[in-house]
């Protein structure tokens, strides 16, 4: 477990386990790289293994000198950058769940794919609002201003209203894994919540999907209530050389409801 400083400053928290072919998780809004345990410990077998906590979330930099500025998808984009750099990766496998997909998507439109071996790109939409164009978001544009201020103003609320959201319907609140979430979630500053859900809802990523030229590992829920089938057969349609993987009875949170079957399904798209 190490840190190091990204360009402006601010300190990432990051762990590297295994060797072998990189292979990077970016974690979601609110969470942190603990949420990918059953993942670091079966790929770490056959792996290099990095995942780290995003600015402002879990271990890395909390600072209000640092969490005041900066929290964009862009500086969250150039912080995986600078750590592939920082440690001499010069290709990897990178998997991003929920807004770990955003940054990975963002990555991409700044920094196109020559970095990556790979991208996963776990149940997300490429964009947050909908609008006249797009009906397959999470708000409109009222609901999510009103979402975002309870997140600024009252985020006990705010986080018991959005857990229920990341696991199947018939998800019991007593289950470990929704309990170890609201952890996570609970040990979170509000202003850095509320500022990284404006910038994933400021991002629109649907024009970025057809320049993937790397394989690219879609595994989508089909039992929650946040997305569905619909999201991850769009992104398969867009993205041209892409494997899609629906998870039924599964929630946002696939990977960590059903590690077993992820992990074998990633490890089979990973091997191909």
């Amino acid at each position: 477990m190490s840190n190091f400083k990204a360009s402006d400053g601010c300190e990432i928290f990051y762990d590297v386990k295994g060797t072998g072919e990189p292979l990077v998780f970016v974690h979601g809004w609110s969470a942190n790289s603990d949420i990918f345990a059953h993942q670091v410990e079966h790929f770490s077998k056959s792996y290099r293994v990095v995942v780290y906590d995003l600015r402002g979330h879990g271990r890395s930099d909390r600072r209000s000198e640092i969490t005041e500025r900066n929290m964009t998808m862009e500086r969250n984009a150039e912080d995986l950058k600078e750590l592939l750099e920082h440690l001499n990766i010069g290709k990897a496998h990178v998997c991003g769940w929920s807004m770990g997909t955003s940054i990975l998507l963002c990555f991409i439109k700044l920094f196109k794919t020559s970095k990556l071996l790979s991208a996963a790109f776990i149940d997300m939409t490429p964009r947050l609002l909908n609008d006249e164009s797009w009906d397959m978001g999470d708000f409109d544009a009222l609901g999510n201003l009103e979402f975002a201020q309870l997140i600024a103003t009252d985020w006990e609320t705010a986080s018991s209203e959005a857990l229920p959201e990341l696991f199947a319907r018939d998800r019991n609140p007593n289950d470990e894994n929704v309990i170890k979430v609201r952890d996570m979630m609970k040990n979170n500053i509000p202003h850095v919540m509320s500022s990284m859900w404006m910038a994933m809802a400021l991002g629109d990523y649907r024009d970025v999907l057809p320049a993937i030229d790397v394989p690219a590992f879609l595994p989508y829920s089909n039992g929650g209530d946040m997305y569905n089938r619909k999201h991850g057969e769009y992104m398969h349609e867009n993205i041209k050389n892409s494997t899609l993987v629906i998870f039924e009875g599964c929630g946002h949170s696939l990977f960590l409801e059903d590690p077993i079957k992820f992990n074998a399904e990633y490890e089979n798209f990973l091997n191909q």
